[in-house]
């Protein structure tokens, strides 16, 4: 254990090289403090943070890459951080939300088989099993954990600016554990889904992105809880297509090795 620490330790002892695992660390820090808030109530915070943390740890392996500072010591933290903050706290804050009380039994099973499809999701990734096919690595496998915390998250989005009504009916409770379960279901299927490395925008497109992601923030900035709750309906609806997507890829494949089969 400390001679690998060492081992890692001597290539990436620079403070570049540390800043990788400092933007981690702050992810880990927005998840565990993610908790806190949802211990206090306080929920709109505790989901602030928790997508906070989802901007660290996008920012952490492309600064990574871009310092050349991998390590295997970064790796085994981010795992560490990422079911940490989209396992553990949006679980927590799910429970303590709407499930602590009466329906407390069986809503701690339905956010305990969401973690426990969280730490399988991540196991699979980092066991180097989650390519579906080598030549599609640009798809995942099943919904990645970040975007699973948000997905859970969207019952308690949708009560925070629609009023918290319905939570006193027991129907949307069951809803919200059978919701929580499902979420669990697609992160650890064989679905295949974007990446984000995917997406190729048309030449000449640059400065229309830059005013959509403009006109983005701005809708977060003023319509918070509406614009991340379409983001994530979106995200639902790009599921299909990322099926329908892959299928059509794996046949195009197929075509082209039989082709190169008769030559």
């Amino acid at each position: 254990m400390f001679g690998n620490f060492s081992e890692d330790r001597k290539g990436n002892s620079s403070v570049v090289g540390m800043i990788p695992n400092m933007i981690t660390i702050s992810a880990l820090c927005c998840g565990l403090t993610a908790i806190r808030f949802g211990l206090e109530g306080k929920w709109p915070f505790a989901i602030g943070l928790i997508f906070g943390a989802m901007i660290f740890d996008a920012m952490d392996g492309a600064v990574a890459r871009a310092l050349k500072a991998s390590s295997k010591l970064g790796a085994k933290l981010d795992s560490i951080s990422d079911f940490i903050c989209f396992g553990v706290a949006p679980a927590i804050i799910m429970y303590l939300w709407i499930f602590k009380g009466t329906s407390g039994k069986f809503g701690w099973i339905a956010v305990m088989v969401f973690c426990v499809c969280n730490a399988l999701r991540l196991s699979r990734f980092q066991s180097a099993q989650a390519a579906l096919n080598p030549k599609l690595a640009h798809f995942f496998v099943g919904v990645p954990t970040p975007a699973g915390a948000a997905l859970l998250l969207m019952p308690l989005m949708a009560t925070i600016e629609f009023g918290n009504q319905l939570t006193e009916y027991y129907l949307f409770t069951l809803v919200v554990k059978s919701w929580a379960v499902f979420i669990g279901i697609l992160m650890i299927s064989r679905l295949p889904t974007f990446s984000i490395r995917s997406i190729r925008l048309p030449q000449k497109s640059g400065l229309f992105a830059l005013v959509a992601f403009g006109a983005l923030i701005g809708a977060l900035v003023t319509a918070t809880w509406i614009t991340l709750l379409a983001l994530c309906l979106i995200y639902l609806l790009s599921l299909y297509y990322s099926y329908v997507q892959y299928n059509q890829a794996i046949a195009s494949e197929e075509d082209t090795d039989s082709q190169e089969e008769v030559i």
